[in-house]
């Protein structure tokens, strides 16, 4: 082999190498999970009712644990069957994550009630409690978390907010509306 042929298969090397190996380490799992839930269930087609840690964790939130006070025996002996519970890739790591909506008395009148938990270990945590139409989980990623976007409307007004993990919980980074049509 002539040194210029040797020269352009060591350099051909150098360079594809290193892009197969990234390409590697950010390969997306081989499972699928959706990335788009809304409140005409899409995303959530293979929902199951969430676990107990998952529904311990959603009933620390606030509006929850104010609506499952007023809930009579029959109600409170059935929680699960208020919500619906879809896996999803929250995080960079194969740590488990699930977009939760409720169903009334777990949800407002004009939008769902939706969280998103992270389980790690067993322990389940609401990383982000929101009210809206739909969720998005959104490509880009902060501290190993994808970005998470919410589309909501009500009374002629609607808008979107995007959401980014902070390392401890999801943050408003970005919100937009506007009235009338969509």
């Amino acid at each position: 082999m002539s040194t210029g042929k040797f020269v352009a298969c060591a350099l051909g090397l150098a360079i594809i190498a290193p892009v197969s190996v990234m390409g590697q380490t950010h390969a997306p799992s081989s499972k699928h999970y959706p990335g788009y839930f809304s409140d005409d269930g899409r995303g959530f087609q293979s929902a199951q009712p969430p676990t107990d840690e998952v529904l311990r964790a959603i009933l620390e939130t606030p509006d929850a644990r104010d609506v499952a006070e007023e809930l009579d025996e029959h109600e409170k002996s059935n929680l699960k069957s208020l919500f619906e519970s879809a896996p999803a890739r929250l995080a960079m790591l194969p740590e488990g994550g699930y977009v939760v909506v409720g169903h009334f008395p777990m949800g407002g009148g004009d939008n769902d009630w939706f969280w998103i938990v992270q389980v790690h270990e067993g322990n389940a945590r609401v990383v982000l409690f929101e009210r809206g139409d739909a969720i998005r989980i959104r490509p880009q990623w902060h501290h190993g978390f994808h970005d998470i976007e919410l589309d909501w409307g009500v009374g002629g007004r609607w808008g979107r907010r995007t959401y980014a993990f902070n390392g401890s919980n999801y943050t408003l980074i970005r919100q937009w509306s506007h009235e009338g049509n969509r």
